[in-house]
């Protein structure tokens, strides 16, 4: 019996010892994950800046009065184009205006016949100087020589005093005739400038875009009349925050442009306000806007502004994961990636600036890498 016991476990040894042994299992981390990569490459980062603007002509007018009376026609209406120094605008009623003329053209003429008699009298009184200053000459030899008695010797004297006082009146006069010349010419100057002004001319070549008053209304110096928008050259304008005042640079800074998702194109700024906003802390900047059809005065513009722009590593914003330990990327090294922390800086057209952990050439995850970590096997395909 003992010995049957004994046998039974020999047999179960030899058993047990001839079996198949199972394989451990295989687990995630031994699993290769196929992953997409892109190589990390230099390309320009901009600072940018969005707001909205219009769009002004940079020639416009709104043309007023010059002179004061009945508005006698008004000879455009809106839409209208207009030529400049050509086209004739309105005409206030020149009746009033006329008569000035005539009347500064007399005042002339009168203060001209008064310059004559004076310098005719002022011939006669130094004439009469003259005369007398010899006889007062002849007179002194004869009473030095006690010739001649004592009033008659006054009275040449007196007679010559007079004459000299005749003859500053008569220059004072001439004096006073010329200036009144030079009063009435200049006020004939002055209404003939202003019966010039009661028919106006456009200021600018355009199109008269408002009309504010109708013949026969009684205007005064200052009325607006007629507004006219220049067909030339326009300005996209827009108001920035104060942060930006030193970073845009006329001439220098740029702008894209857009009109209701249209691009107009990329424009300089031609100017900027020379003081900030104290209420408001916002400042003005024009970008001047050529041959651009879409860009119709009046219209709402999507400004883009061009901060600054730097050459700089990129890679897909994708790429780039939120973790504890920071921002960052998975980087291929073989058939492994490494977990590499990065600074990210400015961000472009769905690209990321790396400011440093990442130098250029180094392959980088774009896709799979949500599911790595640091040291796992990866297999890249297309």
């Amino acid at each position: 019996m003992k010995n049957l016991i004994l046998l039974a476990c020999a047999v179960a040894i030899v058993g047990c010892s001839g079996e198949k042994q199972t394989e451990k299992p295989e687990t995630i981390a031994d699993r290769v994950l196929n992953v997409k990569v892109t190589t990390a490459v230099e390309q320009t980062f901009e600072e940018q800046l969005k707001v909205q603007g219009s769009v002004e002509a940079k020639d416009s007018a709104t043309v007023s009065a010059r002179v004061a009376g009945p508005l006698l026609e008004v000879c455009v209406d809106v839409g209208d184009v207009v030529e400049k120094d050509k086209t004739i605008l309105f005409k206030v009623d020149a009746t009033e205006l006329e008569n000035r003329v005539l009347i500064a053209r007399e005042d002339i003429a009168t203060a001209k016949a008064a310059l004559a008699v004076a310098e005719a009298n002022d011939k006669r009184a130094k004439v009469d100087f003259d005369k007398a200053e010899r006889d007062a000459a002849r007179y002194t030899r004869l009473y030095e020589q006690k010739l001649v008695t004592d009033n008659e010797y006054e009275q040449a004297i007196v007679k010559r005093d007079a004459a000299a006082a005749q003859v500053a009146i008569t220059e004072a006069n001439i004096l006073h005739a010329k200036q009144q010349i030079s009063q009435a010419e200049a006020l004939l100057k002055i209404a003939e400038r202003n019966l010039s002004d009661a028919t106006v001319y456009a200021p600018i070549s355009g199109v008269v875009n408002k009309r504010f008053s109708e013949p026969g209304e009684r205007v005064d110096k200052g009325t607006q009349i007629v507004a006219i928008t220049g067909t030339g050259s326009v300005e996209a304008i827009a108001f920035l925050p104060s942060f930006y005042y030193l970073k845009v640079v006329v001439g220098e800074t740029e702008v894209a442009l857009s009109i209701d998702g249209a691009e107009l194109g990329r424009f300089k700024v031609t100017a900027k306000s020379p003081a900030i906003d104290m209420k408001l802390r916002t400042f003005e900047v024009r970008a001047l806007v050529e041959n651009t059809p879409a860009a119709i005065p009046g219209a709402l513009v999507e400004f883009n502004f061009i901060i600054t722009s730097k050459s700089a590593i990129g890679v897909p914003d994708s790429a780039v994961l939120s973790r504890a330990a920071g921002e960052l990327v998975y980087v291929q090294s073989g058939n492994t990636v490494k977990e590499t922390v990065v600074t990210t800086g400015l961000r472009n057209n769905g690209f990321v600036e790396l400011i440093s952990g990442v130098n250029a050439g180094d392959k980088i995850v774009v896709e799979g890498q949500t599911q790595l970590y640091d040291g796992r096997k990866v297999e890249v395909v297309q």
